[in-house]
């Protein structure tokens, strides 16, 4: 086994590791709009973005960046597991975050009416984070 291999399936057992110690807390909350587990979200979104990570490596393969890995298997294990791995980490810390501070993960839409309204809304959703009672932390 190769080592990005190794390091691929190392950064995925810290990940899992990581929900599996904050899952009483990702237990009850619902997110998104079907109303799934934060547990089950974040499962999805792994999986979504893994796969996302391979393509992204055979674009970066098809490309030769960055070109210090070099051509054939052993540059492509070292994208995806660059790919893959900065997903990983972005997606765990986003997660835990969200479920610490009790925050949604998705776009909260505005209630609001009017164009003012709006941007002031949209204005505010870019630098703070929309609550259930339709205010802004």
């Amino acid at each position: 086994m190769s080592r990005i291999v190794f390091l691929v399936r190392r950064v995925l057992a810290v990940a899992f590791f990581a929900v599996a110690v904050t899952s009483p807390c990702l237990a009850q909350s619902r997110v998104g709009a079907d109303s799934a587990a934060r547990l089950t979200r974040y499962g999805r979104d792994l999986l979504f973005g893994t796969a996302l990570g391979f393509a992204y490596a055979g674009v970066d393969q098809i490309r030769n960046d960055p070109a210090e890995w070099g051509k054939g298997w052993p540059g492509y294990e070292k994208r995806l597991a660059s790919n893959v791995g900065e997903f990983l980490v972005q997606e765990t810390t986003t997660h835990i975050l969200a479920s610490a501070l009790n925050r949604p993960l998705d776009y909260q839409r505005c209630h609001c009416h009017g164009a003012s309204d709006r941007v002031e809304w949209a204005l505010l959703a870019s630098v703070t984070d929309p609550t259930a009672s339709r205010g802004h932390v």
